[in-house]
């Protein structure tokens, strides 16, 4: 069972490498949830295989804490990183932004 979960772990690993990439590029304010989803599945494959997972410079350690804070800009939202806990959060961009 174990080896199947880390079986479908690495084919999602491999499909958003190749997703993540395109999403920064487009512009469509839904990409911040689709974006903010991918992470999730990032941390939840960081804390089951017990190791650091790297992919579109956002780190994550084996505990599911991001090791790299950062916001991601789009169109009319942002997705902000925190730095720490592993959390992320959707907001509206502001006018300064």
């Amino acid at each position: 069972m174990l080896s199947e979960v880390l079986l479908a772990i690495f084919v999602i690993t491999i499909l958003m490498g190749f997703t993540l990439p395109l999403v920064g590029k487009t512009n469509d304010s839904l990409q911040a949830e689709k974006y903010q989803s991918e992470l999730i599945v990032l941390q939840s494959e960081a804390m089951l295989m017990g190791q650091k997972v790297v992919l579109d410079n956002i780190k994550f350690n084996e505990f599911g804490h991001i090791n790299l804070g950062r916001t991601v800009k789009f169109k009319k939202k942002k997705l902000v990183m925190f730095l720490g806990m592993g959390k992320s959060e959707v907001r509206q961009r502001d006018d300064d932004d």
